[in-house]
């Protein structure tokens, strides 16, 4: 089970089932039927959505370079740059995210021999979340790269675009169709839905409280809104995290999420059937995009 803490202010997810290697596809146009035509939808005419993860990165540097439209407010006062990732940084946010998850788990103190062991497992779960997340067309990695600190990563987030033919065993019929698309979005069925899955967001312990959680929300957002990232144009950004973990949904919720009362974590509710209450129950949190209104019902 994937679950990475951010700066008090994380997200955890559940670790996208797809950690089989799907076949690469080319990229496809823009599925967002909610929003109608949009100038600021360029994701048809992206040529970096067919390219490899390190040649969308080059892309998105040379855009830093020039000015276009990249956010950076803020950021000049901290020392850290945002941007998409490509292969050579999968190893440092592996390595972040196991760190991260360890001390949500174990404390920062406890060396014991299950956390070192823990410690092994994970890196390499972790490594293949964040190989998956840079080199399909439909997902990207960003972090938050501390320019005063040796080039060290400070936060990691992976996302990931899902529709109805590749929600895969992210969401059930039932909660696709009925509680995301009709319920949440208003849209006519599942099939006009486009979101854009987070997971495994975490920002290091020394680094928190710094408003880095926030500002890589925001960068991520940005280019959600603009149609700006390379898996194309989606509706809504949703993501799942520990009802118990009050400091990150405190921040998502001043983002502008909200948890979706209608969806119900199926393996804590088989597990919860049993007896088991050991384990944590996941919220589902959305922010909708292009206009799109969470519903208050």
């Amino acid at each position: 089970e994937n679950v990475v803490t951010s700066d008090g202010t994380s997200d955890d997810d559940a670790m996208p089932t797809s950690m089989r290697w799907r076949a690469r596809g080319a990229a496809g146009g823009c599925s967002n039927r909610a929003c109608g035509p949009s100038p600021s939808c360029r994701s048809p005419h992206l040529v970096s959505c067919r390219a490899s993860a390190d040649q969308r990165v080059a892309v998105e540097n040379e855009k830093t370079k020039q000015g276009a439209g990249v956010s950076t407010t803020g950021w000049s006062k901290t020392g850290l740059q945002i941007g998409e990732i490509g292969m050579a940084k999968v190893l440092p946010v592996a390595s972040l995210w196991t760190k991260i998850f360890c001390e949500y788990y174990y404390g920062q103190q406890e060396q014991s021999f299950a956390r070192r062991a823990s410690e092994v497992a994970y890196f390499f779960t972790m490594l293949s979340s964040a190989v998956s997340a840079v080199s399909e067309d439909d997902s990207l990695c960003v972090a938050a790269v501390d320019q005063e600190g040796g080039k060290a990563v400070r936060c990691g987030i992976a996302a990931r675009r899902l529709t109805q033919t590749t929600r895969g065993g992210h969401f059930g019929d039932d909660d696709w169709n009925d509680v995301l698309a009709r319920g949440e979005l208003g849209l006519t069925g599942g099939d006009d839905l486009a979101l854009l899955y987070l997971w495994n967001f975490g920002v290091d312990c020394e680094c928190r409280n710094r408003g880095i959680a926030t500002g890589v929300m925001r960068w991520l957002e940005e280019r959600a809104s603009s149609g700006d990232i390379p898996c194309g144009q989606v509706d809504a950004l949703g993501l799942l995290v520990y009802r118990t973990n009050r400091p990150a949904i405190s921040l998502y919720e001043k983002l502008g999420y909200r948890v979706v009362e209608r969806y119900v974590d199926k393996r804590w509710q088989r597990q919860a059937e049993r007896g088991n209450t050991g384990v944590e129950r996941k919220l589902l949190m959305v922010k909708p995009l292009c206009g799109q209104q969470v519903s208050t019902l």
